[in-house]
């Protein structure tokens, strides 16, 4: 009989022996178990005494000696049983204190003992209500079923399912059904079969086995859908690559059709525009030249408005950098007002600048380009709209932290104002006050929203102060570290800039130009003779650098884009020359105006650059600048070559 049907038998006869055994009985049979041996041992000495000392044992003891053996075995069976009985009970304390349920039953499958756990789990309060009832009690109606097979088979084949462990399920004294660990053991009790079950609650290890089922499915489906996620994340990430692509594509087509359509329209502007400026240096009628005056003022809104797309598009596009140098503030606005203070003076409107101010920084770090193209447009707006009165510019500063310093310009006039709607549309793109401004002012109304934004990109912000029929107020500010002062020049209104090409400087330098357009070649000949210089002009590149090869120049003009070799490649040809050949100066004179241009031909080793459309004073500040010429005035234009437009010399 192996271990655990032994343990299994001692279990289920210490509760059978617990049903006939009293305490009370326990301890009578357990009293008369001690005494009895106490006598018998007390005989064995007297015995022993009379047989080592080989004493005749008195006949009065003969009797009593063997009373008390008779005595001894008639009491043997009852210490015997007495000692099962005190053994079946430690071994029924034991049961009572295990939690599992252990049920004893026959072979007619009749409950013939049960511990006290079975009563706990199985919801009784009296093990009466179990004894002799069939083990089917305990069971639901299915299981019951299949039990008396069960019992059947056991008697035939005891190893079906003797020993084996399962789970079933069982059923408590109010109906509840609970699953229930089952192991069965049968032994053998006085030449009778017995089948000792232990059996455990396991309703708390299911619904931790159904809770761990439950949480790796829904461990699954989280995983599932996180897989699923991934997947739309890789889609939609791929999808983003592919749509960023896309603009990136779409925003390189953009900037080269914008370069593009700079380009082709500066072309023609610059012949348009010079052709204009040429023809108004010579003496005209004063009708032609009042008609002349209206295409040129009409070329320079229409290069206006290119310059303003242009802008809107590299700012919205967030390719605009600021150049960051020393700006002398005060001397900006002088520059500026130069340019448009005889204009509004012979409109009748007083021009006033109140500039003459103490600064806490005369000059900060900023871009002095940026910073003058704002505030061109706020003086040429207030030019716009103020019939009478005055245009009034001013300065002031304010000291931030860290050195930093806020200077504010203000463009006061006394124009049309605005009111309060008026000025919340101000300063958005393509929106001006209303329609009929437009029709009757023109513009676009791009200028203040670059100017917006040009301030924002400064560090700083924009604003108007308006009263309608009383005038308005612009001003925007800027944010820059304060740098040491330096003196300002008291011709610098001179200096800034040539007035007039009578002041061009001698020192003629030889130049040669490369420009593959006939109408810009014919307005290069006319601008440089008018200026007294000599000049060789030649269609592209290659034949640039074939002239620098043959002959002698003090200074390329070297258009870009040209057929067989453009003016970069051609630049770098010129660059490899030995001796001084390859140290020439070299200006780039182009309608590529889009940002990175400039940078792109000073990389290749130019010296200086002049977008189209090219002005004289422009062109010659050029050729000064990188050409070393001399300070001494040149001949008077008029004793200069004539200008014949009609020969297109």
């Amino acid at each position: 009989m192996n271990s655990n049907i032994t343990h299994s038998l001692r279990i289920a006869l210490e509760i059978h022996a617990a049903k006939i055994w009293n305490p009370y009985v326990k301890n009578l049979f357990i009293t008369i178990s001690k005494i009895a041996v106490i006598i018998f041992v007390a005989e064995v000495l007297i015995m022993f005494g009379f047989i080592f000392f080989e004493l005749d044992m008195p006949q009065h003891v003969e009797p009593f000696v063997d009373g008390v053996l008779l005595l001894l075995l008639c009491s043997w069976p009852i210490i015997r049983v007495t000692q099962n009985v005190i053994e079946e009970s430690a071994v029924a304390r034991a049961a009572d204190s295990v939690s599992d349920s252990i049920v004893v039953i026959n072979t007619s499958g009749k409950i013939e003992s049960l511990n006290r756990a079975t009563l706990q789990i199985f919801g009784y309060k009296d093990e009466t209500e179990l004894l002799g009832e069939p083990i089917e009690i305990l069971m639901p109606v299915h299981i019951g079923e299949h039990h008396q097979k069960f019992i059947k088979d056991s008697s035939v084949d005891s190893s079906k399912k003797i020993g084996r462990r399962r789970v079933l399920e069982g059923v408590r004294k109010d109906g509840s059904i609970f699953p229930i660990d089952i192991t069965v053991n049968s032994a053998t009790e006085n030449l009778s079969v017995k089948y000792v079950g232990v059996l455990r609650d396991v309703t708390a290890e299911k619904e931790i086995e159904h809770l761990k089922d439950l949480y790796s499915r829904e461990l699954e489906q989280s995983n599932e859908s996180l897989r699923d996620a991934n997947e739309r994340i890789e889609i939609d990430a791929a999808r983003f690559i592919e749509l960023a692509e896309e603009a990136d594509a779409a925003n390189r087509s953009k900037s080269d059709f914008l370069a593009s359509m700079s380009h082709e329209i500066r072309t023609p502007m610059n012949g348009v525009l010079g052709m204009a400026q040429l023809m108004l240096m010579s003496d005209l009628p004063d009708e032609t030249r009042e008609n002349i005056e209206i295409i040129q003022e009409s070329g320079n809104t229409l290069l206006t408005l290119l310059n303003d797309i242009l802008d809107l598009s590299k700012i919205e596009a967030g390719k605009v950098e600021l150049e960051l140098m020393e700006v002398d503030i005060e001397a900006k606005v002088r520059t500026v007002s130069s340019l448009l203070k005889d204009q509004i003076e012979e409109s009748g409107v007083e021009y006033i600048q109140n500039i003459s101010v103490d600064l806490i920084a005369p000059s900060v770090i900023g871009d002095s380009t940026r910073i003058g193209q704002v505030l061109n447009n706020l003086i040429s707006n207030a030019k716009k709209f103020t019939h009478e009165g005055s245009i009034e510019i001013s300065l002031s500063q304010r000291a931030l932290v860290d050195g930093q310093i806020e200077t504010k310009f203000e463009v006061k006039d006394t124009g049309i104002g605005l009111n309060a709607d008026q000025q919340s549309r101000i300063f958005q793109s393509f929106s001006q006050a209303d329609q009929s401004t437009t029709r009757k002012y023109g513009g676009t109304g791009l200028g203040l929203t670059i100017s917006k934004q040009l301030a924002e990109l400064m560090g700083g912000e924009i604003g108007v102060e308006s009263v309608p029929g009383e005038g308005s107020t612009f001003w925007f500010t800027i944010v820059g570290e304060r740098v040491a002062s330096t003196p300002v020049p008291d011709d610098l209104d001179v200096q800034e800039k040539p007035e007039s090409l009578d002041e061009t400087p001698t020192g003629l330098p030889y130049l040669l130009v490369a420009e593959d357009n006939k109408v810009n070649q014919k307005i290069m000949s006319r601008i440089l003779n008018a200026l007294g210089f000599e000049f060789e002009i030649v269609e592209n590149g290659q034949l640039a650098v074939d002239a620098m090869l043959e002959g002698s120049f003090d200074l390329v003009l070297m258009d870009i884009n040209m057929p067989v070799m453009d003016g970069v490649i051609a630049t770098k040809h010129i660059r490899s020359m030995n001796g001084t050949k390859g140290r020439i100066p070299i200006v780039a004179v182009t309608a590529n105006v889009m940002k990175g241009d400039k940078e792109e031909y000073l990389g290749a080793g130019m010296n200086g650059y002049v977008s189209k459309p090219v002005s004289p004073i422009g062109l010659l500040e050029a050729i000064t600048e990188h050409a070393n010429c001399q300070d001494d005035p040149i001949r008077e234009i008029d004793g200069g070559p004539s200008l014949d437009l009609a020969s297109g010399a």
